[in-house]
């Protein structure tokens, strides 16, 4: 839903960001990844924080997902990402 209808995504974000501490980490990568791809300019830096400790914690198939919606993250802001 987030890749095709992200504006209807965005107003659960407060609430989503929770779920990034979950204890299930299939449900915090859910987490983290749409509100990577729904999130706006200003929650990047934050989001970026909070994923710097999450990557130790989860497997190598949840990491390519995080990495990808990294990815689409600085296609989407490409100006605060140049580097």
């Amino acid at each position: 839903v987030a890749m095709t209808h992200p504006l209807a995504v965005t107003n659960c974000n407060i609430d989503m960001e929770s779920l990034i501490s979950d204890q299930n980490r299939s449900i915090a990568t859910l987490a983290i990844t749409t509100l990577l791809k729904t999130g706006n300019e200003s929650s990047v830096d934050r989001l970026m924080k909070q994923i710097t400790n999450f990557m130790s914690d989860i497997a190598d198939e949840f990491k390519i997902v995080v990495v990808e919606a990294i990815r689409s993250l600085c296609l989407k802001f490409p100006l605060k990402y140049r580097t």
